[in-house]
This record gives C-alpha cells, sequence and structure tokens, in this order.
C-alpha cells in the first residue's frame, strides 16, 4: 500500500475538528474513488503491549489506482504514549510515501488553543477571537505547500500549542525531516458553566472548520460541505490543562 504524497493527519481531539473535517471532505473528480484501510501499529518496541495505534487509512486515488490525496485518522492519546504514537505515525508515512517525490507534505489542521506572549496571536478571551488561519512551514517547504501558505497569516515563532498529542507530532516532523504544514485556527477554553461563551465558541469553531475545510479542498482536488459540517453533533470537552503543561508549560 502507497500513501500519497499530500498526507492530511486528523485525530479526535478535545473539539471534535479532526472527526468533523475528515467526514466531510469528498473527492471531486468522477474519475477519483475512495479506498479506506484500517491502520494498527504496535508499540511493543517501548515496552506498550496493552496499546495500540489504531485508526483508519482512506486514500483519494484516480483512475490508475494512483493514491492523489491521503487521509490518516488517529486516536488521540496521552503522555507519554503520545510521542511513541507521533513517531511510529511519521515514520510509516515516510516508509509509505513515493522515494521519488519531491512534494510530499504531510498536512496538521487544528483547532486549538495557543498561548503567546506577544499580542500578534490573541486566544485569552473567547469574543476577541479573529477569524484568521495560521500556517507554519516545517522543514522544507514544497512548492505544494507554499502556495498553500500564500495569503495566511504565519504563526508567530513564540506561539506554544496547547494540544500534546499534536505538539509530539510537530516535534517529531521535524526529528524525521518531513517536509510538514501545521494550519492552525485558534480557539481557547471557556469555563462549563458559561452558557453564552460556549454557545459563541461553537458558532465560532464552526466558521474556522469552514475555512479550513475550504482550503484543504482547494488545494487538494477534494469537495467540502459546510451543511454537512453543521449537520454532524459534536461534542466539545473543556478539559483542564494537562498536567505534563501545568508543570512545564
Amino acid at each position: 500500500m502507497e500513501l500519497s504524497d499530500k498526507v492530511i493527519i486528523f485525530y479526535k481531539d478535545g473539539h471534535a475538528a479532526g472527526t468533523r473535517l475528515s467526514n466531510v471532505l469528498r473527492h471531486s473528480p468522477s474519475s477519483w474513488k475512495k479506498i479506506e484501510m484500517p491502520l494498527e501499529i504496535p508499540l511493543e518496541i517501548y515496552g506498550i503491549t496493552d496499546i495500540v495505534i489504531s485508526g483508519q487509512i482512506i486514500n483519494f486515488v484516480d483512475s490508475q489506482d494512483y493514491p492523489q490525496v491521503s487521509l490518516i485518522i488517529l486516536q488521540n492519546y496521552e503522555s507519554p504514549t503520545s510521542a511513541c504514537v507521533a513517531y511510529e505515525v511519521l515514520n510509516f508515512i515516510r516508509s509509505k510515501t513515493s522515494k521519488l517525490s519531491s512534494s510530499l507534505t504531510v498536512i496538521f489542521p487544528c483547532l486549538t488553543v495557543v498561548r503567546n506572549s506577544s499580542q500578534n496571536l490573541r486566544s485569552l478571551c473567547i469574543e476577541d477571537l479573529e477569524q484568521s488561519l495560521y500556517a507554519a512551514e516545517i522543514n522544507e517547504a514544497s512548492d505544494f505547500s507554499k502556495a498553500i501558505v500564500k495569503g495566511l497569516k504565519i504563526l508567530p515563532p513564540t506561539a506554544q500549542i496547547c494540544d500534546e498529542f499534536l505538539a509530539c507530532m510537530l516535534h517529531f516532523a521535524r526529528v524525521l525531516l518531513l517536509p510538514a504544514l501545521l494550519l492552525l485556527a485558534p480557539t481557547t477554553r471557556i469555563s462549563r458553566s458559561d452558557s453564552k461563551g460556549a454557545h459563541f465558541q461553537q458558532a465560532h469553531e464552526t466558521q474556522m472548520l469552514c475555512k479550513l475545510g475550504d482550503l484543504l479542498a482547494n488545494h487538494m482536488g477534494l469537495t467540502f460541505s459546510k451543511d454537512l459540517l453543521e449537520n454532524i453533533a459534536i461534542e466539545i470537552e473543556m478539559d483542564a490543562e494537562d498536567d505534563w503543561r501545568r508543570l512545564y508549560g
């Protein structure tokens, strides 16, 4: 099995962004078809026997059965397993993409909380959230990733990703020298008791997911349905900050 040189990684984050986006992206050319395969990678080499990387691979292939776009859909994983999973998944991608391709790009679309010491990117108050997508290119940028980034804001280098699994993915993309692209829509945490804030947050996040979906569809030869996205029921987890972030963040 071979993957496309355009790989999008989704996972079950606390805002249900990965789940929602992966369910509403469809192939556009009638000559393309969708092929789904399970993904399972053991973690025994790390001494982890009770957890297996479990996910799904979706290949959109052309009439010659060559993959044009690949989606990898994962569960979420906590520390310290998250680091093992991130390394193994990215190493798997590297082994399954064409060695001849010079345009390999691993894409991480996400909706997450971001901290920043400067005021270039604000995420302190839900009403202050701006409607902009941010991008960060990792390692050598391909022409494909440069085309996506054009017109987007660049994520400030002081920004801190408050999502452990995503942070691990980005770290090991750098370590493995994988050309990668982070597409980020900022959001924030709100109190469980703040019903007005929760309603505003849901509307904001749906709007930002539509922007992410449109961006991916336009550059991947896929289609995206806003109506379908809005019809998917979601459960937003308002988890407390991870212990490791409290200790080291």
